[in-house]
């Protein structure tokens, strides 16, 4: 029997999940053509924004006066926003912004945002940039710059569509909440963080609010050649744990038969060896049910029962390192120290790594998957008490919030499949879990293979077609409102 069940479902087994040719039918992928007078206003403005340098690094404060430049800018530009809209400095740096609804009984909606980018001048980044990173350049189609797709443009948009809709005469019935946070890139906590405690204090709950996250994708996915909208439902958690090990120091001349760096070394590969499993998680699972009416048989029916095929599913993500995360608690070790001269005995050894983590996982799990792993007393297990958070619970897809996102997507991404998943990277939206059921992550960006490498990388840049559609999407949204 169980030979005649595998003759039957070998040829599902060897499915080639190869991906599909890419239908991105913007300009990215075709010569660019010259652009309208209103292009090229709506690029410059945007440009204006990608040259202040809010650059977020820890324990720094340089930066200080760009932050105060960009809020200054943002006045400047969206006169109606800052004129209706209740504005809070938070924090120092940080913006909370409150458009009062018509019905007060209504629970307010939020979209997070943050200011902060990452640094574009690392070691060895001299001539990696085919213009420079804070020029706000509008080249070949694109505006240039650091925090073009992260995540600036759609702050802008935002605040875009907001100004046109107060101009004329719209306002909605449930408040609305910005909370553009100055500092998510190292963590959001005294930006995003303290807004949080903000509305913890007013007893302020949402109905649910709209993080950064998954955006349109074009030929990245398995057998799809449509773009896919992927709405984030949940969200991976993050722990840092760090593995060390502690022998008598001494003279190199004489020394053990490992010493504390090799046995460390030792215990990593061991974890390395030996990841924790892979799992369909429900985002996953409604993932694929969304996607199988849209890919050929058989692997329509694998997409449709993932409860049946998941050892199918899992291992076909789990070629790929991208998308191995989507099934997998990830770990990475990222850090290794040890020994203070060549020719003395470590005393110490330590080494960090760092997990994001699978729901149905959790801290506690993690840190008893390395004990068990290593089997070994000598080895200390520490986890980081100060950054660490658990997966999110997984927000509703049968409302109207989910609905309310849905809609915008396909009215302005009309030939896009809209499927829910999981987000697998950090967020502001992490703070704000206690008081709102329902967070979803999405981004109206339109997304590809080129696109993967501008998030935190050289040449980070946007499409002007890419961006116009941004604004048209928050303006769809936000009159659902």
């Amino acid at each position: 029997m169980k030979f005649k069940a595998l003759f039957y479902i070998w040829p599902l087994i060897s499915i080639n999940f190869g991906i599909a040719n890419p239908d991105f039918p913007h300009r990215e992928t075709k010569p660019f053509s010259k652009s309208s007078p209103k292009d090229l206003k709506t690029a410059e403005r945007l440009g204006t924004f990608l040259r202040i340098k809010t650059i977020q690094v820890k324990n720094s404060t340089q930066n200080d006066s760009e932050f105060k430049k960009y809020q200054d800018l943002l006045k400047n530009t969206f006169p109606f926003v800052f004129k209706t809209l209740k504005v809070e400095l938070v924090n120092g740096k940080s913006l909370l912004m409150h458009w009062k609804g018509s019905q007060a009984n209504l629970k307010p909606v939020g979209f997070i945002m943050h200011q902060d980018v990452v640094p574009a001048n690392p070691p060895h980044s001299v001539g990696k940039w085919k213009y420079p990173p804070f020029s706000g350049l509008f080249k070949e189609g694109f505006i240039w710059g650091r925090g073009a797709v992260d995540m600036k443009s759609f702050m802008v948009a935002l605040l875009t569509s907001t100004e046109k809709l107060i101009r004329q005469g719209w306002s909605p019935k449930r408040s609305i909440y910005f909370i553009f946070g100055h500092d998510e890139e190292i963590g959001g906590a005294e930006g995003a963080g303290k807004i949080a405690e903000l509305f913890r204090k007013r007893k302020i709950h949402f109905e649910w609010i709209l993080d950064e996250g998954l955006m349109i994708l074009h030929g990245m996915l398995p057998g799809i050649s449509k773009p896919t909208a992927l709405i984030g439902i949940g969200q991976k958690g993050y722990t840092t744990v760090e593995v060390s090990i502690e022998q008598e120091p001494g003279h190199s001349s004489t020394p053990p038969k490992h010493t504390s760096i090799g046995i460390l070394a030792g215990g990593l590969k061991k974890l390395e060896d030996n990841p924790l499993p892979l799992r369909l998680t429900p985002p996953i699972k409604m993932m694929f049910k969304g996607l199988a009416p849209h890919i050929s048989f058989p692997k329509s029916l694998i997409f449709a029962y993932p409860e049946i095929f998941g050892f199918i599913l899992k291992r076909a993500l789990a070629r790929k390192v991208k998308s191995r995360s989507f099934v997998q608690t990830t770990q990475a070790i990222t850090l290794i120290r040890g020994g203070i001269q060549e020719n003395v005995l470590p005393s110490k050894a330590s080494a960090k790594i760092n997990y994001r983590i699978l729901s149905g996982d959790s801290v506690k799990k993690v840190k008893q998957h390395i004990i068990k792993t290593l089997d070994d007393k000598r080895f200390k297990v520490e986890v980081d008490q100060k950054f660490k958070r658990e997966a999110s619970p997984i927000s509703c897809v049968y409302c109207d919030p989910y609905n309310a996102i849905r809609e915008g997507v396909s009215k302005v991404y009309p030939k896009s499949i809209v499927t829910p998943s999981l987000f697998i990277a950090g967020s502001d939206g992490f703070h704000f879990r206690d008081i709102s059921k329902n967070i979803y992550y999405f981004t109206p960006q339109r997304f590809n293979s080129s696109t993967t490498m501008r998030i935190h990388g050289y040449n980070e840049r946007i499409s002007i077609d890419v961006y116009k559609e941004a604004i048209q999407f928050y303006e769809v949204l936000l009159r659902k409102l």
